[in-house]
């Protein structure tokens, strides 16, 4: 995703210029309408002169697929025949993937989800639900 050409981003520090927040582009063909609409209503906050701040910066999880996307920290990963675990560093969140195994019958929607796993040769395909409605 970038930015509105109509409402440029400037990140602190850009010589002559007044920090902006991050105001997305709807037109984007990739965005689910679902996603476009999440996006289109943080927009008009924050173009009604509300804030944008990031998720991390409120002190609110990532989410799923969001905290892969990070890069400041590392991310440790541990696997083992039953799970994939997948650590952020920045902030201790963990994601479980469990392995060979169905989604359970009642997903409780929470950050990352529920995601189960397995390879396809040396490929780790994970199908992951159950986010909630906080998660970009």
């Amino acid at each position: 995703m970038t930015f509105d050409p109509a409402h440029p981003y400037y990140p602190n520090f850009t010589p002559g210029k007044d920090p902006t927040y991050r105001v997305a582009d709807l037109t984007n063909p990739i965005l689910q309408p679902w996603a476009r609409e999440q996006m289109r209503m943080r927009n008009e906050r924050i173009l009604a002169g509300g804030t944008g701040f990031s998720r991390q910066s409120s002190c609110w999880p990532i989410g799923t697929p969001g905290f892969l996307l990070y890069p400041v920290q590392p991310i440790y990963i541990l696997q083992s025949e039953k799970e994939v675990l997948m650590i952020s560093q920045e902030d201790h969140q963990v994601r479980h993937i469990y392995m060979n195994v169905p989604h359970s019958k009642n997903v409780k929607l929470s950050w990352h989800g529920e995601s189960v796993g397995h390879y396809e040769g040396d490929t780790l395909v994970v199908d992951t639900v159950g986010l909630n409605d906080q998660v970009y």
